[in-house]
């Protein structure tokens, strides 16, 4: 069996000043053993045709405030749409979605994590959930 590493494109929201946040969860990620694909300042547009031309186990998005929102909201939707994997995992972080845990089922995302050490582990939770899912509807067929 051919092992294919875990991979994971990041992004901030359009427009979010402070990207260090994202590029240190991005270094989490490399420690845990995932391929990072790290989009600093990109459009919802460009992530899209990320998903669409490669695989990607998890997208996360860091968003900062509440006005960002409803862009995250469209965005999740069109990633789960358009994206090649079709049961991709989408994780959102930021300080807001710790003050404001309902946020998080609000944009249509996965999970969150408090900071960027739990990151991997949520995604990798993800990522099992998804592999559980597979055996069972191939055992149900």
């Amino acid at each position: 069996m051919l092992f294919r590493s875990r991979r994971v494109l990041l992004a901030p929201a359009p427009g979010e000043q402070h990207t260090f946040g994202v590029s240190m969860v991005s270094e989490f990620f490399i420690r845990a053993g995932w391929e990072v694909t790290f989009t600093e300042g990109n459009t919802r547009a460009n992530a899209i045709d990320m998903v669409e031309q490669d695989w990607f186990d998890v997208v996360g998005f860091s968003v900062g405030s509440e006005s960002r929102l409803d862009w995250l909201k469209k965005g999740i939707a069109d990633i789960r749409a358009r994206s090649r994997n079709h049961d991709i995992g989408v994780m959102v972080g930021g300080p807001i979605f710790v003050l404001n845990p309902g946020f998080v089922a609000q944009v249509g995302a996965d999970g969150t994590a408090i900071d960027g050490l739990q990151a991997p582990m949520c995604a990798e939770a993800m990522v099992a959930e998804r592999s559980r899912r597979l055996v069972k509807d191939q055992h149900e067929r």
